[in-house]
């Protein structure tokens, strides 16, 4: 085989019109015996759609920067020949956004990859909290090889098993892998220099079981989901109502009173107010005569001031509901997919912070449409819509207060430490110290704090540290005042120094380095792209970006290494799955923030909880050193919180 590009059909013979040109015609045989003495492998697939339900892979690619094999996935049976190639746990497969791959492996020919190294995943880790200067294979081929690849014949392609391949199409195949393994030597170098190997390495295993978990979804009660909008619909009206007659009956709110109202044709009594709740314009009019200093309707100008006003606790309560019915109503079904009739999501595996987002939305260049299933909301009500298989349990297992176990591993503080290993109530010991109080009053709600207890104000104060939350910033979530409210942060860090260092140390070292980094041994970056621009913005403009800059250094290391534990316990789980073949008997189906849900075989359930719970308190001892993790699970018939 002299030429680069070796094309493998049933449909012509070696003495086609390809003869003549750049494309040698080959055999299955010939991709064997040259891709089984390769250690990386590239791969690419081409498909007659973006559905893995129902659409297929038509063409599948294999090679490296000297050799690529397009092969004619129509009629060549690809499942026996290479199945040891493609799940051989000893190569590593290199690919472009791999995760889609996977999933038409998956459900074309019953193949799952065991190593991957993705390129689209190697530059999200480069340039986590830069600005995205394109991920896409052919944006990193201008970037790195100075090589401009052409899209324009992906739509070109033929799903008749009558037509061959044309050789503009395979070549278009042959150079999507051709210049994989160059692209990523010259990653490599940017990774190396960073020291992100261990981060690389981690994205491309969870990648595999994010991929699981977008391929399996999750079944879904339509009949129950559209219950549970009518009722929220209900209870939205009913909000309405309220706001209406809170109107009716208070003098200073006259003026929203319509005149002369009278019952319509059908009975059904009309509107008696001229505000239209939703309308933010119209409720700041509202709201202006209430409390002339409100500046606009935003929930947070609504938190602080919903215990004065009994309409403004109303008010939110009625957008709240107003969410659940645009974003969990009816519409909602949409995402059920027509041939697994199962809820799938699609995940960005990189965000600044390291953690996931899931969901996307149909648009002009990519018409598949997926839920957020990070936000559905996280009560029963909403949950148990999704449910297991018949003779499946779905087991939810979750890191037990992840982020401030974190906070007290990174800070070494002795008093936090000392609870976690004790089990004790970490907020209610926080809150008898700021307080000076004995641990049994933490719960008692004294008039000062407006319907809070001590420990409410403790715990708020915990978790939005973690945030770089500030004192105006907690008198605004506790409805106190900036007095109280810094009386409260001050007592907080005396009774808790090392916790105050720690974080100080966090924000001083964003700023003064332009990046920062989440816990060992991983150690991810995130980058703050405009810090050394920020000596030439005005001093005004200057202070508020490093304010910024700071809050996101205290948050990024807690929530990042949050991010890095989770992904490790989902690499641990997919291989875990994939090494004993437990595949007929588990199936990752979500993963959202600290929880990890699989959808297990009845009497498969009580060794998976003993096994799922290891494996996540082993990705947690990697980070963790001093403080143990703790998981808490479910198990259910139905998604459970």
């Amino acid at each position: 085989m002299s030429s680069e590009i070796i094309y493998i059909s049933n449909t012509i013979d070696k003495f086609s019109e390809y003869s003549g040109q750049d494309i040698e015609v080959g055999y299955i045989e010939d991709a064997i015996e040259y891709l089984q003495n390769l250690d990386y492998i590239a791969i690419d697939t081409e498909t007659n759609g973006l559905d893995w339900n129902k659409d297929k892979v038509i063409m599948l690619q294999l090679g490296d920067n000297k050799k690529q094999f397009v092969i004619d996935s129509r009629c060549i049976h690809i499942c026996k020949p290479l199945r040891d190639i493609l799940e051989d746990p000893n190569k590593i497969f290199i690919g472009q956004n791999i995760k889609f791959d996977y999933k038409f492996l998956l459900s074309s020919f019953n193949v799952r990859l065991r190593n991957i190294w993705d390129t689209m995943l190697a530059e999200c880790v480069i340039k986590c909290g830069k600005k995205s200067p394109g991920y896409s294979l052919k944006a990193l081929c201008q970037r790195y090889l100075n090589i401009e690849l052409s899209k324009e014949v992906r739509s070109q392609f033929s799903v008749n098993k009558d037509n061959h391949f044309t050789f503009a199409q395979i070549e278009y195949g042959a150079r999507d892998i051709k210049h994989l393994h160059d692209l990523m030597k010259m990653q490599m170098l940017v990774i190396k220099q960073y020291d992100l190997e261990l981060v690389l390495e981690l994205e491309n295993r969870a990648a595999l079981a994010f991929a699981e978990i977008e391929y399996n979804g999750m079944c879904f009660d339509a009949e129950k989901w559209l219950k549970v909008a009518e009722n929220v619909g209900h209870d939205h009206l009913k909000k309405e109502k309220e706001l209406d007659d809170m109107i009716l009956n208070d003098p200073k709110l006259s003026q929203f009173i319509l005149k002369g109202f009278q019952m319509n044709m059908f009975g059904v009594e009309p509107k008696k107010t001229s505000i239209l709740w939703s309308s933010p314009t119209q409720v700041g009019k509202v709201l202006k005569v209430l409390d002339p200093k409100i500046e606009n309707t935003n929930m947070r100008e609504l938190y602080k001031r919903q215990y004065k006003f009994p309409l403004i606790k109303v008010l939110i309560d009625y957008r709240k509901k107003a969410k659940l019915v645009t974003t969990y109503g009816k519409d909602f079904l949409k995402y059920v997919n027509k041939t697994s009739q199962k809820v799938h999501t699609l995940f960005w595996q990189i965000l600044n912070t390291g953690r996931v987002s899931s969901g996307q939305t149909r648009s002009k260049n990519n018409p598949h449409q997926a839920p957020n299933m990070q936000n559905i909301p996280a009560n029963n009500v909403y949950r148990n819509c999704f449910m297991a298989e018949e003779g499946w349990k779905i087991v939810t297992m979750d890191y037990s207060g992840q982020e401030l176990r974190l906070i007290a591993e990174g800070s070494k503080d002795p008093t936090w430490i000392q609870a976690f290993k004790n089990n004790e109530d970490v907020h209610g010991k926080v809150a008898s110290l700021i307080f000076k109080i004995d641990e049994s009053e933490v719960r008692d709600k004294p008039e000062f704090l407006r319907g809070k207890s001590y420990r409410d104000v403790a715990k708020t104060i915990n978790f939005g540290l973690a945030y770089g939350m500030s004192y105006m910033k907690l008198a605004d979530t506790l409805d106190i005042s900036i007095t109280d409210a810094k009386e409260f942060i001050n007592r907080y860090f005396e009774a808790l120094p090392k916790i105050k260092s720690f974080l100080k140390l966090l924000g001083n070292y964003g700023k003064n380095n332009g990046y920062i980094k989440t816990f060992a041994p991983f150690r991810r970056i995130r980058w703050f792209e405009d810090w050394a621009s920020l000596a030439g913005l005005p001093h005004k403009d200057k202070f508020t970006r490093l304010g910024e800059i700071e809050r996101a250094s205290k948050n990024t290391p807690i929530q990042g290494s949050g991010a890095d534990m989770i992904k490790l316990a989902l690499a641990l789980i997919i291989e875990q799955i994939n090494e004993h073949k437990l595949h007929n008997k588990v199936k990752i189906v979500s993963q959202v923030h600290d929880e990890i849900s699989c959808e297990v075989r009845d009497d498969f359930v009580a060794l998976w909880i003993e096994l799922q719970e290891t494996l996540m308190l082993k990705a947690g001892r990697v980070i963790c050193k001093q403080i143990d993790m703790n998981v808490d699970y479910s198990v259910s018939d139905k998604w459970s919180k």
